[in-house]
């Protein structure tokens, strides 16, 4: 829903998305001690589209940062019913 064939992955640092890796490996996530993603840097990365509500799988999420792409819409009225 992010255009994510699209990315400019030039901005991340560490493993490519998608990687065999831990996903605490792949550029622009920031994890805890635990290995649970707590933000997510995705600034001028070429994003577009709208955001996902499977965002609310990342339980400990504290930051995403999506500045300067394209995401646009409106916030899905479903991201409320977070558990998290």
């Amino acid at each position: 829903s992010t255009n994510g064939e699209n990315w400019n992955a030039a901005n991340f640092e560490g493993e490519e998305w998608l990687s065999p890796e831990h996903e605490c490996e792949w550029g622009s996530l920031e994890c805890n001690e635990d290995q649970i993603i707590k933000k997510i840097g995705l600034d001028s990365s070429n994003l577009s589209g709208t955001i996902p509500f499977e965002i609310c799988g990342l339980p400990l999420l504290e930051v995403i940062d999506l500045d300067d792409n394209k995401v646009g819409g409106n916030i899905p009225l479903n991201i409320g019913k977070c558990e998290n």
